[in-house]
């Protein structure tokens, strides 16, 4: 199996990762036909909160699809093979007492989702971004060169944030229950459907094995969890802001120490995902580039849902 995701992954490798594999928990399907296995994909449960003006609602059981892995190489009609392996998936992910759910759409197959009654969200999530090695994110990116001078530019015009507001942060190693409900609270302040919080579920994303993460809580309350990241394929080192939770202040706070961190570690870039609300905070913070981010939702939330790295596998790889 890993050898599998291994070779038709190339561009992440990590997937293939035993450690990462064994500690990930979820259900695990793979498509067999004559004997070999041409398709994976995995499913991990999640609950999800609605916000404190909205909790009437009954919290949303979501099963993130991910890491679907096909080896389309031997077939002569890759769209029609690709179409039933991936019906295939969806059929055996539906019976697990939880609502599909996908980041990170591939276009090839956003039909099929939708030919099921899922919906194509592009309008609650986005990537925020800071290129501090411009040549080297671009790259990466696969933007010309040609931008070089425009982001030189707007990076003077959006520059770091480097203000220290308030109070003090601790290093934390591991989160205690003791602060589940503050978390919560926080949460449902301001988004409308966020992921359960607790010190359940933030300990064992930080035992995440092979990533090294970098917890603070800050005293005013909110907390930032972060890591820097290098993939093995390709030239890449970001700081990845992997969870934020707090008020505008103390997210900018807790900004400023991360990015203050790349800098210093020479990090091409910082990289954090969030609501469509928190842009404002971002762009504060010195992370002005905003592009929206697609998930597969299903028709029933109509909601704007929060998704932070730290949720379905987004923070497995690199």
């Amino acid at each position: 199996m890993l050898r599998f995701l291994s070779k038709w992954c190339p561009d992440h490798p990590e997937l293939g990762e035993g450690d990462i594999f064994d500690w990930q928990k979820c259900y695990r399907y793979v498509y067999v036909d004559q004997g070999e296995i041409i398709g994976y994909m995995a499913q991990i449960p999640q609950s999800f909160w609605y916000g404190r003006h909205l909790r009437w609602k009954v919290r949303e059981q979501l099963g993130w699809g991910v890491t679907l892995v096909l080896n389309m190489s031997y077939s002569d009609r890759p769209e029609r093979k690709r179409s039933t392996i991936v019906n295939a998936f969806l059929d055996r992910l539906s019976g697990n007492h939880c609502s599909y759910a996908g980041v990170g759409v591939v276009p090839a197959i956003e039909k099929l989702y939708l030919n099921r009654g899922l919906r194509i969200r592009r309008d609650c999530v986005r990537m925020y971004v800071r290129f501090l090695n411009i040549p080297k994110m671009l790259k990466y990116s696969y933007k010309s060169v040609m931008y070089l001078p425009l982001i030189k530019i707007a990076n003077v015009v959006f520059p770091m944030d480097k203000k220290w507001r308030y109070g003090r942060l601790d290093w934390v190693e591991q989160f205690s229950e003791s602060m589940d409900n503050d978390w919560d609270r926080l949460l449902s302040e301001r988004y409308d459907l966020y992921g359960a919080r607790d010190a359940y579920f933030l300990n064992y994303k930080l035992g995440q094995p092979n990533r090294e993460y970098h917890a603070y809580i800050h005293s005013d309350g909110g907390y930032i969890i972060f890591r820097s990241a290098r993939r093995r394929v390709g030239d890449l080192h970001i700081i990845k802001v992997c969870d934020l939770v707090g008020s505008d202040a103390v997210r900018l706070d807790l900004l400023t120490m991360a990015m203050e961190l790349a800098k210093n570690s020479k990090a091409y870039g910082i990289v954090a995902l969030g609501s469509v609300v928190d842009q404002s905070v971002y762009r504060k913070a010195g992370l002005y580039i905003s592009k929206a981010y697609p998930v597969v939702l299903p028709a029933s939330v109509t909601e704007n849902i929060h998704i932070s790295f730290f949720d379905s596998d987004l923070d497995n790889l690199w």
